[in-house]
């Protein structure tokens, strides 16, 4: 979908699959979690931005769709969007590939909070950050 941007990819390493020989869980949420840094770093919202403004998005829900299964020696491939902005909330949906077979292996949406982290309170966006957010927005149908 036109408007995602690659923000993670690596190969599944024997150790990130578990019992049943497909990629664990743990490592699905650390592949988002790792493609939200990126996101917000190319957008200007990342690790210097927090500090500077002391205001960082965290994570309040995270819905998770696995699709198909994922095995050791696949590389993987992550796409990241915002979707939605309002106040306080911003959504991102990720979406994960299976690079050999092109299938998706997995969709996840994620919604943050802005958080004021001195105060350690949720508070609106502020502007500063809002146009490069605006920007980057897709929507969907």
């Amino acid at each position: 979908m036109t408007g995602y941007r690659e923000t993670y990819r690596r190969a599944v390493s024997a150790e990130m699959c578990g019992l049943y020989g497909h990629m664990n869980v743990q490592f699905y949420v650390a592949a988002i979690s790792d493609s939200f840094i990126s996101l917000a770093t190319e957008l200007g919202l990342g690790k210097s931005a927090a500090e500077k403004h002391r205001v960082g998005l965290i994570v309040v829900n995270m819905n998770i769709n696995y699709l198909a299964e994922v095995h050791e020696g696949r590389v993987i491939r992550m796409e990241s969007a915002i979707i939605s902005v309002e106040g306080k909330k911003l959504k991102v949906r990720h979406k994960l590939y299976d690079l050999a077979s092109g299938k998706q292996a997995m969709e996840a949406t994620v919604l943050h909070l802005c958080m004021d982290l001195d105060a350690r309170q949720s508070i609106v966006i502020p502007e500063d950050f809002m146009e490069s957010i605006q920007e980057a927005i897709v929507v969907e149908k």
